[in-house]
């Protein structure tokens, strides 16, 4: 063991780092996919019990993903377990263990949905054994942000029976990659006990403020794109005094060329505050709850988590009009902001595709939209009301289950 723990640091440190960055991934995510289980040819579909497996401890979109997901197919009434592989992935644990989840899965039939990135499937599927894994039909639940999906990713629909995507945009993009069939499965966003208990609180009663809320993740940080956010804020409501910027960042240590930027931006203002930590869900919740409006001119959205949030809080929604988004957000219930496509190109290099497109959002629509909606409650109002309409229709427990039990086979 000794002599094997040195070859391997051996070969870690002489090959392995000198690698190019891209070469590693490239290498570790084929190698994981050539290696993983195949899933079973004739693993038929209907067969439980449900497992739904992700990273359930990550306070990622991802990890969201995989609870909700977990909390709609419970208030469906159908019998499921939960898998955490927050670990198996390290992945940083946000939020504590819940006692229902295990990190092992039992082998026997079954119906296995992964909320795992598609080039992580091979790993994912090797960290819960090729027995355990042996006869499921395998879900995939993927999201991604672009017209093409990455070439990392393409082992990933040979390990599934089948994709589920949040969007309509995201599935298209896994249609031109994937020979596998490819569903549209919005999430039940209002299955977060969470949600469901911020949303019943009472309103807050009216103090003439006008508050704005733009929250980003610093890792999608040219996707996310805050500083548009803020140009916008600062060119249609700089310095009033009725009017206030919240900007939520996550994972503020990551990029600093990001932080100093955004620093940058909001240098001089009187009006703009930027909250820099790790919150809890009730918190976050609760910053959305406050807020008259929420604030996204991303370069493109897998699905639109925020957005949707806020909807279903009966917050209005301003964002580009363009990706993920666009599936649940529309001119009757929300404010979508032009746009112009451009070169796909970040400097992080997670999304630095520049042979794709992406959107560049008309900041000064959003100035326009910023000032209307501060100098019209009724209007702010008259949205609310129709936002979180549409997201009590779309982004129920009820309406999850009656979209995905024809794609696991079961009655309705």
């Amino acid at each position: 063991m000794a002599v094997a723990t040195r070859i391997a640091r051996t070969l870690h440190k002489h090959i392995w780092q000198r690698l190019p960055r891209d070469a590693r991934r490239s290498l570790l995510f084929a190698s994981a996919s050539h290696l993983a289980p195949r899933p079973a040819e004739h693993a038929r579909t209907g067969a439980l019990p449900i497992y739904v497996a992700g990273v359930l401890r990550a306070g990622t979109g991802l990890g969201q993903s995989a609870r909700l997901c977990l909390a709609a197919l419970r208030d469906a009434g159908l019998p499921v377990q939960a898998i955490d592989l927050t670990q198996s992935l390290f992945q940083d644990t946000d939020l504590p263990a819940d006692e229902t989840w295990s990190s092992h899965l039992p082998a026997g039939p079954g119906t296995l949905i992964l909320h795992v990135n598609a080039q992580l499937m091979g790993i994912a599927l090797m960290a819960l054994g090729r027995e355990a894994v042996r006869g499921k039909h395998i879900v995939g639940y993927w999201a991604w942000e672009l017209a093409e999906i990455p070439r990392d990713w393409r082992g990933g629909p040979k390990l599934v029976h089948q994709i589920w995507a949040p969007s309509r945009f995201s599935a298209e993009a896994f249609r031109h990659a994937a020979d596998r069939p490819v569903h549209v499965v919005p999430h039940p966003v209002l299955a977060d006990p969470a949600l469901a208990g911020i949303a019943k609180k009472a309103p807050e009663g009216s103090d003439g403020m006008f508050r704005v809320l733009t929250m980003f993740d610093m890792a999608g940080f040219a996707r996310k794109n805050p500083l548009a956010a803020v140009a916008a804020f600062r060119q249609g409501l700089d310095s009033r005094p009725d009017c206030e910027l919240t900007i939520k960042v996550q994972n503020g240590h990551l990029f600093s060329e990001g932080q100093a930027a955004l620093r940058e931006a909001v240098a001089g203002t009187g009006n703009i505050r930027v909250v820099d930590a790790n919150l809890s869900r009730d918190r976050v919740l609760d910053l959305i709850r406050r807020s008259d409006a929420v604030l996204s001119l991303h370069r493109s959205e897998g699905f639109g988590l925020l957005m949707a949030e806020a909807m279903a809080l009966g917050r209005v929604a301003i964002a580009t009009g363009w990706s993920g988004n666009v599936d649940f957000m529309t001119p009757e219930n929300s404010v979508l902001v032009g746009h112009k496509l451009v070169a796909a190109e970040d400097v992080q290099r997670t999304y630095d595709f520049p042979r794709l497109t992406w959107a560049d959002a008309d900041v000064a629509d959003a100035v326009r939209a910023l000032v209307d909606l501060a100098e019209n409650e009724a209007l702010r109002k008259q949205l609310a009301d129709k936002a979180r309409a549409t997201a009590q229709r779309l982004f129920s427990s009820e309406a999850y289950g009656a979209c995905v039990r024809p794609l696991l086979g079961l009655m309705s």
